[in-house]
């Protein structure tokens, strides 16, 4: 479609005036206007004075956040008393082992580190979450 604007011929795509006038609910010639506004053909003293009050509010700033120093919350690792005996069991028997060496604690609710035949070990403990129990469903 081609219309006359101040001057110009101007090629307005049908498939987008069809895409607006069936998303948006507008007349034909709302959405040729609509078009319009958007490509800077003509302006809307409504769109005009929306954007002054965007940009007198700063609405139109990209605010960045990197310079703004965000407080750390340090969080206390839990106690679990079992963890940390299991952990300890463990540390004894490798050391009363006389082919690893280097045996290590290196967290005593977690990790135990050491060497055997010059290559390196690191044992994991991880205490797994209980299932939650199957709870039917209320939806229909």
């Amino acid at each position: 479609m081609t219309r006359l604007i101040n001057g110009k011929n101007v090629i307005i795509p049908d498939k987008e005036i069809k895409q607006f006038i069936k998303s948006l609910d507008l007349t034909e010639e709302e959405a040729i206007q609509m078009w319009l506004d958007d490509h800077d053909y003509t302006t809307n003293a409504e769109v005009e004075e929306l954007t002054k009050k965007a940009k007198a509010n700063k609405t139109d700033k990209i605010v960045v956040q990197s310079k703004v120093e965000k407080a750390k919350t340090e969080r206390k690792p839990k106690e679990n008393p079992l963890k940390q005996a299991i952990i300890q069991d463990i540390f004894n028997y490798l050391s009363k082992n006389s082919t690893l060496y280097n045996v290590k604690i290196e967290n005593p609710t977690k990790i135990i580190t050491f060497f055997a035949e010059n290559k390196e070990f690191k044992l994991d403990l991880v205490e797994k979450r209980a299932k939650k129990a199957w709870k039917p469903s209320l939806s229909a």
